[in-house]
């Protein structure tokens, strides 16, 4: 293997090996998948750009995007991901739950330390029963927080839904003869 080729895949290894919005924990552990037209690395600076059509996936994780930056400490660790798309699509098993964390915007932008989400433009989360949308949406996972607004535009609205809970019948909970 080419010196390039092996950089390559320690790049790619280092974007997907950030750990992910809690997610299923098991996908750590998970081989590393990455495809995109192009990739360009450079280790001086802690940059690395993948371009065209990039997919990675890791375990549960699914990242689907135009182009990824990543950027990363001297140390190797991923300090922050920013991926852009038209639009960015990401999919997430999450720890505990049958149903998948999914999120897609413009703009998605991942930060390490401490650990949270940013889309922009276009955004739109979905989480358990929920979803959300705006123009800027910012997910902290580790207080389970969701924050969204209109943006820098001051336009449109933020949209939250919320499913009913369904009993074991399939039914909605609390629905019964005895309502009003």
């Amino acid at each position: 293997m080419s010196p390039r080729a092996g950089a390559a895949l320690l790049a790619a290894a280092l974007a997907l090996a950030a750990p992910g919005l809690q997610a299923l924990s098991t996908d750590r552990e998970q081989p590393i998948h990455i495809e995109a037209d192009s990739v360009e690395i450079d280790d001086v600076q802690g940059f690395s750009t993948y371009r065209g059509n990039v997919v990675y996936t890791q375990g549960t994780l699914r990242l689907e995007a135009d182009t990824v930056h990543v950027f990363h400490t001297p140390e190797r660790n991923i300090s922050r991901l920013e991926a852009l798309g038209s639009p960015v699509r990401f999919r997430q098993r999450l720890d505990g739950h049958d149903e998948d964390l999914r999120a897609q915007a413009l703009r998605v932008e991942y930060f390490a330390d401490p650990e949270r989400m940013v889309l922009e433009r276009q955004a739109h989360i979905w989480r358990l029963n929920t979803e959300f949308s705006g123009d800027f949406i910012s997910y902290d996972p580790a207080r389970d927080v969701v924050q969204a607004s209109r943006g820098e535009t001051g336009e449109g609205r933020v949209q939250i839904v919320i499913q009913p809970q369904r009993d074991q019948d399939g039914g909605a909970a609390g629905a019964g003869s005895d309502a009003p």
